[in-house]
This record gives C-alpha cells, structure tokens and sequence, in this order.
C-alpha cells in the first residue's frame, strides 16, 4: 500500500498585516517563535520531522541500524503505525538466532534498541523486526 503524505507548513503566517489604512497585525520578533507566526497548533521545525512530534504516531514501517558496520554495538531504530505484538530478532548468516531484542506489545511510536556484538564473531548478521503482519529485515556487519 502506497501512502501520500502531505507536508503541511505551520510557520505561514505573517508578522505584518494592514487593511484600509488599518493595522491588524504587528509582531515584534519576541511575540512569537520561529521564523514568522504560526497559523497551526504548533511550533514548526525544519529539523523535526513528523516522527519526532511526541503523541503522534508514524505512517510506515521503518527499519534501520547505526552505526553499521559497528564494532562493538549498533543502535536499531524502529517505527510501528499501530500498537501490536512486535519481536525484533538478530541471525546469523545460518540462520540461528543470536539475539532476541524485543517480543512484547508495543503502542505506535518510534523506538531503539542497543545491540552488542562482544560475543559474537566478525561477519554479516540479519536482523529483523515482526510486527503483525509485517516483516521487515535489513543486514549489519560487525567488524572486529
């Protein structure tokens, strides 16, 4: 399924305004926040996406880790649209499992987790997040 999102600019509002003669707006910089005054709910960002408004949820599935490749650790982030049962899992090229870093329910939002590959060998390992129906797996290398 294919979501459009759509970029909705907060910070569109003017800090001057006349009309007949008539002043209806006339901000000071210290009346308001950020580059002009807001027309929305809220402070707009260039620097924040959706994803790190707190309270609202993401739109997609997402699945990365950093740094990678890593030595000793790697931070995976993760993002659910909607709360359910979720398991993130770390393999070996074998197919065993070397780690179980999540299997809980979760509620919609953005998460990370830290993994260590102290004990582990050199080489590439798959790591993969199982949410619902959704199954989403990416590659990392540990290099010793």
């Amino acid at each position: 399924m294919v979501r459009k999102v759509l970029k909705t600019y907060i910070d569109a509002g003017i800090a001057f305004l006349m009309h007949d003669d008539e002043v209806l707006v006339d901000l000071a910089p210290e009346e308001y926040y950020g580059a002009a005054p807001d027309m929305g709910a809220c402070e707009w960002d260039p620097g924040q996406s959706v994803l790190d408004r707190p309270g609202l949820s993401p739109f997609e599935f997402t699945l990365s880790c950093a740094p990678n490749p890593f030595n000793p650790a790697t931070t995976i982030s993760y993002s659910l649209p909607r709360a359910g049962r979720v398991g993130l899992e770390v393999f070996n090229l074998l197919g065993q499992k070397v780690g179980s870093l999540a299997d809980e329910m979760q509620t919609a939002g953005s998460y990370t987790v830290t993994f260590s590959g102290l004990n582990l060998a050199s080489g590439v390992y798959i790591y993969q997040l199982t949410a619902g129906k959704e199954v989403v797996t990416r590659k990392m290398i540990l290099v010793k």
